[in-house]
């Protein structure tokens, strides 16, 4: 069967690109210069038919007409594939930052890498990162923490440990409360000793009023199923938000639980926890 110059242009251009292809990238990659030769003929051959079907009268072009055209309009396709491409993850990334907005939806996500020592958070807040009680966790800069043993520091005059303890940081008005305790098995019921927590906590708040609890979701976290607790209520008159995050890990046998207590609106508080949860890497 003979070629057309159509045909021969698609060939000698695949050919061209690949050997430019191993020239510049100074490869040698058997593999990598035939999926190059292979992509080139598939995208110069759809060009060679679409002008085929659409301008019949390039039957009568010569071989130099055909490359130019080919070449042109393969660079025509190439460019409308990365378009449609980068429409997708756009459309795909903004699609997950919608989804951040509520905390159930982020646990299931890739945590934060723990080694940067400092990153910055939608709110403008410098985080950084340290390492103690055989877990990482992130902080904005400037914050100020105490690390007491025992259950919302129950124990402030001794220090905690791997086993058992308190973290309570206090930014600015925001107040982000991470407890933590051994456990040999995923206690039972956990979902209703974190409500029951929560219940307390709010309950003994001097100045807490109107308090209103959301309802249980869960989510993952590190590959731990974790439970989130959404709520609202007055600190003397000021309206607060707050949320309750907790979930076990095998990998150390504790059980982590995070507050954040916040006069910011809703949104805002989710994003603190948010940005604290997932940057908390309790094994490695």
């Amino acid at each position: 069967m003979e070629l057309s110059y159509g045909e021969w242009a698609v060939i000698g251009l695949s050919v061209i690109m690949t050997a430019i292809l191993a020239v510049i990238g100074k490869t040698q990659n058997i593999p990598a210069l035939l999926v190059s030769l292979i992509s080139s003929l598939v995208i110069f051959y759809i060009a060679y038919r679409i002008i085929r079907r659409f301008y019949p009268k390039s039957g009568h072009w010569g071989l130099v007409q055909w490359t130019i055209t080919i070449f042109l309009l393969g660079v025509v396709i190439v460019v409308i594939l990365f378009i449609i491409i980068f429409l997708i993850l756009v459309v795909v990334g903004f699609g997950i930052l919608g989804a951040s907005g509520v905390l159930p939806s982020v646990l299931p996500g890739v945590p934060l890498p723990g080694t940067s020592p400092k990153t910055v958070d939608a709110l403008g807040a410098f985080w950084k990162t340290e390492t103690r009680n055989g877990f990482t966790f992130s902080y904005p800069e400037g914050s100020r923490i105490m690390d007491v043993a025992g259950v919302f520091g129950g124990q402030s005059d001794t220090a905690a440990t791997a086993q058992t303890g308190s973290l309570l940081i206090t930014s600015g008005q925001d107040l982000i409360t991470l407890l933590w305790f051994a456990n040999p098995g995923e206690p039972e019921g956990l979902d209703e000793m974190f409500q029951s927590m929560a219940t307390q906590k709010y309950r003994d708040l001097d100045g807490a009023s109107n308090v209103t609890m959301g309802s249980i979701q869960h989510g993952m976290h590190q590959g731990h199923m974790a439970g989130y607790l959404p709520v609202r209520y007055q600190l003397n008159g000021v309206p607060y938000s707050g949320a309750l995050t907790w979930w076990y890990c095998p990998q150390t046998q504790r059980v982590f639980g995070a507050f954040i207590d916040s006069p910011r609106d809703e949104q805002a508080a989710i994003q603190i926890i948010n940005r604290f949860t997932i940057a908390l890497q309790c094994h490695t």
